[in-house]
Formats: C-alpha cells, sequence, structure tokens
C-alpha cells in the first residue's frame, strides 16, 4: 500500500525534452473554437507558403480528412501540381485511397481488389502512403517528380511519430525526412491529439531550417488552427477489471459494444472468453476479410461485440447506431481519444465510454518499469567512451526489444531515441501526480473529456458571466462571438443542460447561444439591431 506520508515520488533523471502541456512560442495559434475545419481555414490556405509549416490539431470529427478531399486535392490539380497524403495506419490509408479513387474518377477503383488498394500508392497527382513506407517511396527514383512537383504535403496523425516511438524506433527518422525533404512544400500536420507532439514537431521544424528566424526576410512561424473539441455526447463510466467488463457485455449483448485492449495476447483471450458473438482484430488481421468489410461498410456486421488493440486506434471510422458502449483499457491519453474517435455519433446519438480504473499498485509498476530506462539514459550518458561501447554489446545481446526501441545501434554505436524519451518523460511526470495523490486516475480521464473541475457548473458559469461582464453593450463580432458560443456551451452542458444535438454545436446560432445563457442564469442576452450583433444585460 502507497504511502504519500513517507515515500513521494520524483525522477532524478534528466529531463529530455519539456514534458508539460504548453504550445512553444514557435507557434502562432488561430482559435477556431467549435467550428469546421473547412469553414474555419478556407480563406487561409492561400497564404500558406513552405517557408511557415501549418499544424491543424482538431477533434475527431471536425472535418480534418474533408480538407484535403474537398480543398488541397482540387487545388493542386488545378495548378498542374501533385500532393502527398501520409497517414499513420494501413487501414486509415486504405480507406483515404478508396475516397481518392472517387473524387478522382480513376478507373482504377472499378478492378482493384483490396490487396490491390493497398500495394497501390499513386493515383495520378495523388499519392497516399504509410509513414513507414517514406524512406522508401523518397529514395525511389519513379517518385523523382512527383516529389519535385509537390504542392502539398498532408503528414495526417501526426501525433504517432511520439506516440509510436516507444515501439517503432524509426519514429524520428519520419519526422525528419518529413521537415527536410519537403521544404519546398507547404507542410500540413493534422492531429486530434497534439499535446504530446508539440515541442517535437516544432525543434524539428526550426531545426530544419537551421534554426533561423527569417527566411527571404520573412519571420518563420508555425501556423497553429486550434479546434476546440465537444464531448457532451459521451457518458462517463469506469470498470474495474476484464472480467468486469466481460459481465457487463454478456449482460447488455443486445447493444453493440467495441472493447479497445493494449495488448494482443491478452486481448485474443478475452474476445475467445466472451459467449457473445465476438469479432478479434489487431495488426495481424489487415488481410483478413473482415478487416476489408469494416473498411468498406464502416461496421463490424452481425457481431457483438468488437475487440481490437491500437492497430485500429486513427482515423478508421465506424458508423453504427447500434453500437451503444466503447471500452477502453489505457493510461495515455492520446490513445484514449483517438480509440473514443473511432465510433461516430450520428445527429442526437450518445454513447457510453467505459475506462478501465488503474490502482495506484498497477501505476507504481508501470512508474518503475519507466524510471529503470530514464535511468539506464542517465548512465549512458554519464559513462566513458570504453564503457558507451561495453553496454551497447550488453544491451544487443539481451534481446531487450523495447531497449533496443530506445537506443538504436548505428554502425556500432548507441544513439537515443530522444521521441521515446520525450513521451516517457511526459509519462512518469502524470504517474508522479497520480502517486503523490495530487490527482487520481479518474480524475485525470474526466479531465481529458471536459468533465473534470475545470468544467464544474459554478467555474464554468463564473467564466461565461465574466466574459458578458466584460463585453457588454459590446457588438459580437466573428472571433468575440465564437468565443461566447464556447463559454454559454460550455456553462450550460456543466450545469446540465441536455444537448439533443452535439454535432451541430459549431454552428449554433445566436437564438441558441440565448437559450443557454438563460438556461444557466446569466441576465445577458444576444439582440439585433440593424443587422449587428450586440450583447446586452436584461
Amino acid at each position: 500500500m502507497l504511502n504519500p506520508k513517507k515515500k513521494t515520488y520524483s525522477i532524478s533523471a534528466k529531463c529530455v525534452k519539456p514534458w508539460g502541456d504548453y504550445i512553444p512560442s514557435f507557434y502562432r495559434i488561430f482559435y477556431c473554437y467549435f467550428q469546421k475545419v473547412v469553414e474555419a481555414i478556407v480563406e487561409e490556405i492561400a497564404y500558406w507558403t513552405p517557408i511557415h509549416p501549418v499544424l491543424i490539431a482538431a477533434p475527431t470529427g471536425r472535418g480534418k480528412s474533408h480538407l484535403f478531399k474537398t480543398e488541397l486535392i482540387p487545388r493542386a490539380l488545378a495548378q498542374g501540381k501533385t500532393i502527398l497524403i501520409i497517414s499513420n495506419r494501413v487501414a486509415l490509408s486504405s480507406q483515404q485511397k478508396i475516397e481518392i479513387l472517387e473524387i478522382l474518377d480513376d478507373p482504377l477503383r472499378k478492378y482493384l481488389t483490396d490487396e490491390g488498394i493497398r500495394n497501390t500508392e499513386r493515383f495520378k497527382s495523388v499519392a497516399v502512403i504509410t509513414y513507414h513506407r517514406l524512406p522508401a517511396f523518397l529514395a525511389d527514383p519513379a517518385n523523382k517528380e512527383f516529389v519535385a512537383n509537390l504542392l502539398y504535403v498532408v503528414a495526417d496523425e501526426c501525433h504517432m511519430v511520439v506516440s509510436d516511438s516507444g515501439y517503432n524506433e524509426f519514429c524520428g527518422y519520419y519526422l525528419k525526412l518529413l521537415t527536410t525533404k519537403f521544404k519546398h512544400a507547404i507542410r500540413i500536420y493534422m492531429t486530434a491529439t497534439a499535446w504530446d507532439v508539440l515541442y517535437p514537431l516544432a525543434e524539428a521544424e526550426k531545426a530544419s531550417w537551421h534554426n533561423v528566424e527569417q527566411v527571404f526576410g520573412v519571420s518563420r512561424e508555425f501556423r497553429m488552427y486550434k479546434f476546440d473539441a465537444s464531448y457532451v455526447h459521451i457518458n462517463l463510466k469506469f470498470f474495474g477489471s476484464l472480467e468486469d467488463a466481460k459481465k457487463e457485455l454478456e449482460a447488455n449483448s443486445k447493444e453493440k459494444s467495441i472493447v479497445f485492449v493494449d495488448n494482443k495476447k491478452k486481448g485474443y483471450a478475452f474476445a475467445e472468453s466472451l459467449s457473445v458473438k465476438t469479432l478479434y482484430l489487431d495488426k495481424d488481421s489487415k488481410d483478413s476479410p473482415e478487416w476489408a468489410a469494416l473498411l468498406k461498410n464502416q461496421k463490424f456486421g452481425d457481431y457483438d461485440v468488437l475487440v481490437t488493440t491500437p492497430a485500429l486506434d486513427c482515423g478508421i471510422n465506424i458508423w453504427d447506431q447500434s453500437v451503444k458502449h466503447i471500452y477502453v483499457v489505457t493510461d495515455d491519453r492520446t490513445a484514449l481519444i483517438q480509440m473514443i474517435g473511432r465510433k461516430r455519433c450520428a445527429p442526437g446519438e450518445a454513447v457510453t465510454v467505459h475506462v478501465m480504473d488503474l490502482s495506484d499498485s498497477k501505476l507504481a509498476g508501470r512508474y518503475n518499469h519507466a524510471l529503470s530506462l530514464l535511468n539506464q539514459r542517465t548512465k549512458y550518458e554519464q559513462s566513458s567512451y570504453q564503457e558507451r561501447q561495453r553496454m551497447a554489446n550488453e544491451m544487443w545481446r539481451s534481446d531487450d526489444k523495447e531497449l533496443r526501441t530506445y537506443f538504436q545501434l548505428v554502425n556500432g554505436k548507441l544513439v537515443i531515441n530522444d521521441l521515446a524519451f520525450h513521451k516517457l518523460m511526459r509519462k512518469v511526470k502524470f504517474y508522479e501526480k497520480i502517486l503523490n495523490h495530487e490527482i487520481t486516475f479518474q480524475d485525470a480521464v474526466m479531465s481529458w473529456l471536459g468533465k473534470g473541475e475545470e468544467s464544474s457548473p459554478k467555474q464554468s458559469k463564473a467564466e461565461l458571466l465574466h466574459f458578458c461582464q466584460t463585453n457588454e453593450d459590446q457588438e459580437m463580432l466573428e472571433d468575440s462571438l465564437d468565443i461566447l458560443r464556447k463559454l454559454a456551451i460550455e456553462a450550460a452542458s456543466a450545469n446540465g443542460y441536455n444537448e439533443d444535438h452535439p454535432e451541430r454545436l459549431p454552428d449554433l446560432g445566436y437564438d441558441g447561444i440565448n437559450n443557454r445563457m438563460k438556461f444557466v442564469n446569466t441576465g445577458y442576452s444576444i439582440v439585433k439591431h440593424n443587422k449587428r450583433l450586440f450583447l446586452r444585460k436584461k
């Protein structure tokens, strides 16, 4: 049993990168609140240049992929240019290819098999690849002209260079290629979960131009379009173990469920143990008919339960109103949000998200394991050349796959995987907060989904009232109206307002804003005068 009075958890290892949730000064932030992506930035696209990389940080379902389908591809084609789209999962890449074949009206769509779609990367002036294919794509002489003629490079789900770095030693190489090999093109990074990647992405982009602040007399900046997430359609619950989840799944078999596990072996065993009709998919299932059907139909057929791993956690859409529950086993914020985002909700639809509550003892084990890796780094950095060579030989003989990811052997020397350690440091600090009883795991999850203390009825109403008081009798222009809309929605939701159509919130008009301000009894409303909107006290 952990005793905070006797023991305080704190790491002594070197902080590899800043671990906190902050936005580096290299970013210039454009606040887009609850708008759709295309609507918010369509007028900005003409001003994008290769000097200024673009980050679109928008939650799932806000239309990030719609941007390159309806705006970027047509613009590239109109200028006789090419466009490269990179994604982090074969499944997501395949879905994108199917959609692009339709957009281009490419004859290939009539006869390409599922395997053919997976193996085809070039479709006229559009190429769709995964990150792991990026080195080979750039090295292929047949792609030289295509790459030279690029207008846009879209790095979809770009958080993967950090989130996957703990088991994919090439993530740092992908990031280097993205930021150095496409400097002639407009680089657009997209993700719903930007927090882990903000610092590494900014540092890589700065380094690609030798950290100079100006290029051709123009000050460089990373243009970040930041969209707010709304989770009002989610009912959050916690469960204690997979055995508890099994009982619930079998008792509620009439309602479909998706279960995300963090371990292939345990996931398969869990799926086999269920008495209801269950489909199990992981990265080894990508050649199966069930995987192909899921991509094509965006449903998992007549199965009651889909058990899967993070192989399905990015970009895959499941549109099925009979899916009422999502079970998640993870302690990672990025993974949690991505998993939840796989289930797309129709107007007025709600879903219950069940998160496994992790005990302090289990988190302490993960914390100690992370510390052992950090201590290995500290030991390596403080060692002499001869000692480093000995460590390299020992690590490689041990055949420890995890250690060989954090420390890569290049030409006989160990190279530190900075991205993996960046992610690890952030996890360690998270574990420390829980183990020091500054926050509980449940509190953390609730805050990730906007259901924590910061969204309390009292505080959210106070923030709304403060805005109203400081903007009384002011005209509500677009920017100020967006802020008021966001505050009114949050205050109303926190105070029990039932959102029948959460997907319509980005387009909420002033009547809807007034309804929510009235619900929380602000004493303010928006009035229209001479086609202009003003915020007035009643």
